[in-house]
């Protein structure tokens, strides 16, 4: 079966990996410069998170990656 997954947060999976790996960071290491958990980072990238993240959370993983938070979010998405 080929199911499409159902995006549940506000932020693009795809896109948030793709930037942490043209960065060439782990996730652990994107985790332990944010302070953003492993987990959540993990779920956000595999569009596996159960609700919008929150505003702080985005501009952690944005500060780090050196990217505008708009750079990984769903395109009708609001944080």
């Amino acid at each position: 079966m080929n199911e499409k997954r159902e995006k549940k947060s506000g932020i693009d999976g795809a896109k948030l990996r793709a930037i942490r790996e043209s960065k060439r960071m782990r996730q652990a290491k994107l985790s332990s410069y944010s302070g953003v958990a492993y987990e959540v980072i993990n779920a956000l990238e595999n569009n596996r998170y159960p609700s919008s993240p929150s505003v702080l959370t985005a501009l952690k993983l944005a500060d780090v990656l050196e990217v505008p938070v708009d750079a990984f979010l769903d395109a009708g998405a609001v944080c």
